[in-house]
């Protein structure tokens, strides 16, 4: 988002400053401009030293690096939404895993609670065995 408006400017200060690749000479009629780019081609007015070229340049490396953005971008958007369901399939793991130990001590707790039962159950039934006995 912001590159795009960071192109958008860069394109209009370019078209300001389009006047810098005019050629001016003096004459009985007045200046007279021609476009560098028009004169020598658009490679030799990108190779002249003046500030519009230098701004030319600019504008297409922020070009090329608004779609190189763009597709990185892309790419972590992915790379991100790939981690988020990792990251929530370890969670419903993790999840999964703390609820079956939870499970499994209160079964172990009621186990412990039944055998506790059964030992009381079997000392009464010992003592009452050798009472009638």
């Amino acid at each position: 988002m912001q590159f795009d408006r960071a192109s958008i400017s860069a394109d209009e200060v370019r078209k300001a400053l389009e006047v810098g690749k005019m050629l001016y000479s003096q004459n009985k009629s007045g200046p007279k401009g021609f476009s560098l780019a028009i004169l020598f081609g658009e490679e030799n007015a990108m190779e002249s030293g003046n500030l519009s070229s230098t701004l030319q340049k600019l504008y297409m490396w922020e070009k090329k690096l608004l779609q190189e953005l763009k597709v990185l971008g892309a790419l972590t958007s992915e790379e991100n939404i790939r981690a988020f369901f990792v990251l929530k399939y370890d969670d419903a793991r993790k999840f999964l895993y703390n609820t079956a130990v939870i499970y499994i001590k209160k079964l172990a707790t009621k186990i412990s609670v039944a055998i506790q039962a059964i030992k009381s159950i079997s000392n009464k039934i010992n003592k009452l065995r050798d009472e009638e006995l």
